[in-house]
């Protein structure tokens, strides 16, 4: 499996699997935590827990344990999201693809077999009817889009071996039978998931959430970037120069680390030819993890759920980051924005309230 499909190769996926010591709360360094983290998220093909749980009342002050748990909870989201498959020729780690409804009505048309087929692996799935509709959608579950992408493994639709390895013609079967998740679904329940929520107290509409417009729904816009904390949501705005798609909202991603650039950070980055030197020169420099489901402008092994990093140059006010193709990351692109989209209000990065 290349690096680019899920943004972990595969030996990084299974040390992560194997490794795992179940339930944590952060490095031992920082004892304390708050309440609200203390039930684990459990890796599939053990069941999430399919709702959020009931509300605890939080403690009065942010405890430093805060922000190593939600990265924790971050990373079993993520690992979930891309959970293993079994096939006839072994376990495949495909990486959740890209799914976006509406599409383009060339793009989304999908014929009568292969719809007959899709509805046969979701009744199988033992889903509710709402999780059906997600799945159908792009906005399933972990456990829904596991479900029927086994089951259409288990049918024998897995594409030949012609069409390349194992990992990819898993990725080409989830892409034909419209199988995977856009950033503000994947967004959403991570955000719901990690923070022990559920959608009305966070505020979301219980469909069609696109995570917009965030600041006049009890959430504040972060004025400084070195405020920006692990769970914070990114609304970036769709890009002007790209005419809109049926009111296609922009991009969303969900905040997974920030901090100032080590000087081990910053010898990479510098080594990344013209544009890393001068982001470095114009220091100090912050970087910014942030997990998502990315665009593939319609190749199934392009995009997807995965974490990317940005950087941000705060003498010259650039950000950059990478072009991702099939073999990882390429080169570095700048803007005033992250990836070229418009940041300022309504969009920006964005906490709730209280703060969590």
């Amino acid at each position: 499996m290349t690096q680019g499909i899920s943004g972990w190769r595969r030996d990084d996926w299974e040390r992560a699997a194997e490794n795992d010591p179940g339930p944590s709360v952060g490095p031992p360094s920082e004892p304390a935590h708050e309440a609200w983290f203390d039930y684990p998220i459990p890796l599939l093909p053990q069941p999430l827990p399919a709702t959020a749980l009931p509300a605890v009342v939080a403690p009065p002050a942010i405890q430093p344990g805060r922000d190593a748990q939600i990265r924790t909870n971050l990373d079993a989201f993520r690992l979930a999201m891309n959970a293993p498959y079994r096939t006839p020729e072994g376990t495949a780690w495909p990486g959740t693809p890209f799914r976006m409804v509406p599409l383009p009505p060339n793009v989304e048309v999908i014929d009568t077999q292969t719809a007959a087929e899709r509805n046969r692996a979701i009744a199988s799935g033992h889903l509710s009817s709402a999780q059906r509709v997600d799945v159908a959608s792009g906005r399933g579950s972990p456990e829904a889009i596991h479900a029927v992408t086994q089951a259409l493994i288990d049918q024998g639709h897995l594409p030949p071996a012609s069409e390349g390895d194992l990992d990819s013609r898993v990725r080409i079967m989830m892409f034909h039978y419209r199988i995977g998740i856009d950033c503000a679904g994947y967004v959403q329940q991570a955000y719901l998931r990690v923070m022990r929520i559920d959608a009305a107290t966070a505020g979301f509409k219980l469909r069609d959430e696109d995570l917009s417009n965030l600041g006049a729904r009890g959430f504040t816009r972060i004025a400084h970037l070195a405020s920006v904390r692990p769970g914070d949501l990114v609304a970036l705005g769709p890009p002007a120069n790209i005419p809109p798609v049926r009111g296609e909202p922009g991009h969303r991603a969900i905040v997974y680390e920030q901090h100032l650039a080590s000087p081990t950070e910053l010898d990479a980055l510098a080594a990344r030819g013209s544009a890393g030197a001068s982001l470095v020169r114009n220091g100090p420099v912050r970087v910014f993890q942030v997990d998502s489901s990315w665009g593939s402008s319609g190749d199934p092994l392009l995009g997807g759920v995965r974490r990317e990093t940005w950087w941000y140059s705060e003498k010259s006010a650039t950000w950059a980051w990478s072009l991702m193709g099939v073999d990882g990351p390429g080169s570095l692109r700048t803007a005033p924005t992250p990836g070229a989209h418009p940041f300022g209000p309504p969009f920006g990065i964005f906490r709730g309230n209280p703060p969590r």
